[in-house]
């Protein structure tokens, strides 16, 4: 319907002068529409008992999000009480050890200890290579102790 013919309607109708505008068909109660069988809700719980039931799921989430809490700050608590390992020493010669030059790069890294090339995971004398990085070579001792060696400057 255009706006022309809702205007003329309005002003011929005086029912629908008093309606808001724009106008659209008024919809029939839905009692009328559902049969009598349907026409009333029945719900297993009264309003009270559902009110309950929310009020009891709401206090078990809440608690276990303070037994959560308790268990997190717990953890973060033994973390914090950790020795942290002692840092490792960084010196240029260590045990004889003197590293002369690293080469790193796209490939594996290698570095030059002693005149003889050692790659990550070889030993050189007692002492294992595990890491090469930034010119600075980090190794074990047979102790388990680390030690970090720089290339001189």
């Amino acid at each position: 319907m255009s706006l022309i013919e809702e205007a003329l309607r309005r002003v011929q109708d005086p029912v629908v002068k008093s309606m808001p505008w724009p106008t659209t068909s008024v919809p029939q109660p839905l009692a009328k529409t559902l049969p009598a069988s349907r026409s009333k809700h029945t719900s297993p719980f009264s309003l009270s008992q559902s009110l309950i039931l929310v009020a009891i799921a709401v206090a078990m989430l809440s608690l276990g999000l303070a037994i959560g809490a308790l268990f997190w700050i717990r953890g973060m608590r033994t973390q914090s009480q950790r020795v942290p390992a002692p840092a490792p020493i960084l010196s240029n010669s260590s045990d004889g050890l003197i590293v002369t030059g690293v080469v790193e790069g796209l490939g594996q890294p290698f570095a030059v200890i002693n005149g003889a090339i050692v790659a990550v995971g070889e030993r050189i004398r007692e002492h294992t290579l595990l890491e090469i990085a930034n010119g600075i070579v980090r190794l074990r001792r047979p102790d388990g102790e680390e030690v970090l060696l720089r290339v001189p400057r």
